[in-house]
């Protein structure tokens, strides 16, 4: 019996292992990541994000371009989806793009992105900005330096109605500076900058126009009075 259903299998074409027999999944490179961008751009490096828009890569591969040469900068794992390129040239133009990769081959390239680092390494802003009155004409500015490196600290003045105007400048570890040119009730913006890096104070309040007139009239009226006194007197 065994027999005959054994050779009526084979005719059938029909296989009586009880192995099952495995499949190898279908294969096919990664998508290609999009949305590449950078998200902080300074002197010496940039960080850089983009959007994993597969689900079978087996890495990554940023490329760095400068003047038209292409090379591989670094290479990421499963899903990472950012990455900090350093030891860039200050005030350069770079451009990058990325690649989802597995044993297939790699997807196509994400959009490129073309960063410019910038001149020079900024300090930090200063904080902790005050500006007091201490006399009519003279307000005195204080700060807190945050500085790590020798840096000058140059001191604008903005009115309600003027431009900004340089009135002076301190060296570095300077936590203050008094500003003697102000004219008496007047609003100020001061402004403090450390290498380009500004904060804002407010000073004084103008009193009104309407205000001054409003005084000048009382004034006229006392005095008025006062005569009128005497004249009776």
């Amino acid at each position: 019996m065994f027999r005959i259903i054994a050779l009526l299998a084979l005719a059938l074409g029909l296989s009586l292992s009880c192995d099952k027999e495995e499949k190898n999944p279908v294969q096919y490179p990664p998508a290609a990541p999009n949305l590449l961008a950078a998200v902080e751009v300074t002197y010496n490096f940039v960080h850089l994000t983009w959007n994993d828009q597969s689900d079978n890569e087996e890495r990554f591969e940023l490329e760095k371009g400068l003047g038209g040469e292409w090379v591989l900068e670094a290479e990421y794992g499963i899903n990472a989806h950012e990455a900090i390129v350093e030891d860039l040239a200050p005030g350069t133009m770079y451009q990058f793009r990325v690649y989802a990769v597995n044993t297939e081959g790699r997807s196509a390239a994400s959009n490129t992105l073309t960063v410019s680092t910038l001149q020079f390494n900024p300090p930090p802003a200063p904080t902790n900005v005050q500006a007091t009155a201490i006399v009519p004409t003279v307000v005195r500015i204080t700060w807190t330096d945050t500085a790590p490196n020798p840096v000058v600290f140059v001191i604008d003045r903005h009115g309600q109605s003027d431009s900004w105007v340089r009135v002076g400048e301190t060296g570095d570890n300077a936590t203050s500076f008094n500003d003697s040119t102000c004219a008496p009730l007047t609003l100020l913006l001061q402004s403090r900058r450390a290498c380009g890096i500004t904060a804002y104070m407010v000073g004084r309040q103008r009193r009104s126009p309407r205000r001054k007139l409003e005084r000048r009239s009382l004034r006229q009226t006392w005095r008025r009075r006062l005569s009128s006194e005497s004249a009776c007197a």
